[in-house]
């Protein structure tokens, strides 16, 4: 749902419309936004109570990245800015699909790692390259967009009334928290990539050597 809202602004020109000024990418108005954030809300509030319950999300990278989300989506259905949250929550949100390809191969029952290696592989390397080409690259360049246009508002508001003042600060001080966690996750994801593409290298050529 995250992913086929956000993809769906870009091709049927709704990104474009949306984006004409520092004002309209904050305040624009977008139909079928508020279901997204809907959505959105529910799911970090599943994302909250599971990294409260599993060990291995119970971190504060996790924690503090599904909480912060949530909160903005909340308050993001009546004070957007659509625009933007269309490409945080919405094109972002493409890494997730191998990720959770992944997660089913390292939680679930291990016979499936063990009977579709391949599978396996394909799903972590989608991940990498998702992740690094949306949140690795993209999002900062979306952030430095974004800081941008907050600064603008906040510095010459729109005649017609600027974003609320206090939330637009709220979401600097969240994108700088947030952007902070994608350079952290970048660099593992780009480790991981590494060692796995080294992994598959070592065994191709000793693979070559047998025979």
């Amino acid at each position: 749902q995250f992913v086929r809202y956000g993809w769906a602004a870009v091709f049927d020109g709704t990104m474009r419309e949306i984006s004409t000024d520092p004002y309209t990418r904050l305040k624009a108005d977008h139909v079928g936004f508020e279901t997204l954030a809907q959505i959105t809300f529910a799911y970090e509030v599943f994302n909250t109570l599971t990294s409260i319950v599993l060990p291995q999300y119970r971190t504060v990278e996790f924690l503090g990245h599904h909480i912060l989300t949530m909160m903005i989506s909340k308050i993001g259905q009546t004070h957007g800015p659509e625009f933007y949250a269309l490409f945080y929550i919405g094109i972002a949100a493409t890494s997730t699909l191998p990720l959770a390809v992944m997660d089913i191969f390292k939680f679930g029952p291990k016979v499936l790692a063990e009977t579709y290696p391949t599978a396996n592989s394909i799903a972590r390397v989608c991940f990498a390259v998702a992740f690094l080409i949306l949140r690795a690259f993209l999002w900062p360049l979306v952030s430095l967009l974004f800081w941008y246009d907050a600064f603008k508002n906040l510095i010459d508001p729109p005649e017609d009334g600027q974003i609320w003042r206090a939330y637009l600060i709220g979401l600097l001080l969240s994108n700088t928290f947030l952007g902070a966690l994608q350079v952290i996750w970048a660099g593992k994801v780009w480790g991981g990539l590494m060692k796995a593409l080294k992994k598959g290298g070592t065994k191709q050529e000793a693979k070559s050597k047998s025979t």
